[in-house]
């Protein structure tokens, strides 16, 4: 072994005594305060005092280590900007459909678009457009709640579930129901392929 391995392996060593002390300094501080408050007499001892003193840097470096791991998990708890946008469009979604404008609709949906109703019809962009402006049916709420998003690189699944409520051929309705869209990015614009959406029973 050359003079320079024995160094750095001393090195080491000295490194792992004086963690070991410090980590039964502590302890015995810790030791010592419990004895304290239980009325027993603890004798002098420049260790003990000195692990008295270690204890408000454990303790500062304990709670900056708690900051942190709580501004960690709020950080990764925020949405990204996809997820934001998709959310928007979503909203935007149920904006037009209220309005009926078959328009701002259409530039949200990809030209291969299918959706399946909730009673279990199909239809193609064309059609689901057309049904969107018919006159017999008056959407006066539609709202969203509790939506899920997960993204696959240039594809994105939005679940969730709606409460629409409006006039249909003159009679009032109100349904509860679980949806489910699927939308592409291409060059940069997110399109809606896909849309299923499920009643619950009340």
């Amino acid at each position: 072994m050359t003079h320079g391995a024995v160094t750095a392996r001393t090195a080491r060593v000295t490194k792992i005594e004086t963690g070991r002390a410090n980590f039964l300094t502590l302890m015995v501080a810790l030791d010592v305060e419990s004895r304290l408050t239980e009325g027993f007499t603890v004798p002098h001892s420049p260790e003990i005092e000195e692990g008295i003193a270690m204890r408000p840097f454990f303790a500062a470096s304990l709670v900056l280590l708690m900051s942190s791991a709580l501004i960690i998990a709020q950080e990764s708890s925020k949405p990204s900007g996809e997820e934001g946008h998709l959310r928007a469009l979503e909203t935007a979604w149920n904006h037009a459909e209220q309005s009926k404008d078959a328009a701002a609709l259409n530039q949200l949906l990809a030209d291969t678009f299918l959706y399946v109703d909730y009673d279990g019809a199909l239809m193609n962009k064309k059609q689901f457009l057309a049904s969107t402006i018919n006159g017999e049916v008056q959407n006066e709420q539609i709202n969203n709640e509790g939506m899920t998003i997960q993204i696959y690189g240039d594809a994105a699944v939005v679940n969730g579930a709606y409460r629409d409520k409006g006039l249909e051929k003159g009679k009032p309705f109100s349904r509860h129901g679980r949806f489910t869209d699927t939308w592409i990015s291409r060059n940069g614009t997110w399109l809606c392929v896909a849309s299923q959406s499920t009643l619950i029973k009340q």
